[in-house]
């Protein structure tokens, strides 16, 4: 039987995988570098600077300066009404997950569009706001600064969140608040909450139709 150690952080068993068998890296005394793009995130654009792939929905407008920090307003509502991945832009399958707080998922409502299972698996590795100082880049050493953390130009600014909830669904609708793009969930079919901590999500769960 597997017994953690002392510190959870520090256990490189996939507590979500039914067996607690799976090793998932520890992304501790990795580089940003290190992690491994999924083919998809590969064939995204890199900003010059830093070598870091340039997600879909942060790619500005032409003309515009790239900031990590911002999402771009049109591919977010391209996200929406063609039902691409947030992360590569590519179309997504029948089932479809979200990314956010529990509270976001709780109440079936969230800010960003959906992504696929393994980019979502490359972004809690690498995003800033999803991993802990232990990654060289969320110190402020590396690709992009941690904080602040805004979207189209509104102030997100928050304290590093603890966890961070997956949600799988068959599909959503759009629902304006303003100039606030939301994306109000169907009933989901999976939530799984994951630590921020860097440690990647492991196999994706198969969903029985």
């Amino acid at each position: 039987m597997h017994t953690c150690p002392s510190d959870a952080r520090e256990c490189p068993v996939n507590h979500s995988d039914p067996s607690g068998d799976t090793p998932i890296p520890v992304s501790r005394n990795m580089s940003w570098k290190d992690i491994i793009r999924p083919p998809q995130v590969a064939a995204l654009p890199v900003d010059a600077r830093t070598g870091f792939p340039i997600f879909f929905l942060m790619q500005p407008p032409p003309g515009r300066v790239l900031d990590f920090k911002l999402y771009n307003p049109i591919h977010k509502l391209r996200c929406g009404l063609e039902r691409l991945c947030m992360v590569c832009g590519q179309p997504l399958p029948y089932w479809l997950w979200f990314l956010g707080g529990e509270a976001d998922l709780d109440n079936g409502v969230c800010g960003d569009p959906p992504l696929h299972w393994d980019c979502a698996n490359y972004s809690v590795q690498v995003c800033p706001f999803l991993t802990s100082t232990r990654l060289e880049f969320a110190s402020g050493r590396g690709a992009v600064p941690a904080q602040p953390h805004t979207a189209g130009g509104r102030d997100r600014s928050r304290p590093r969140p603890d966890t961070v909830v997956l949600g799988k669904t068959r599909g959503y609708t759009l629902a304006r608040h303003g100039a606030i793009l939301s994306f109000v969930l169907r009933p989901l079919a999976l939530r799984l909450s994951h630590p921020c901590d860097g440690s990647a999500l492991g196999p994706e769960p198969r969903q029985e139709r």
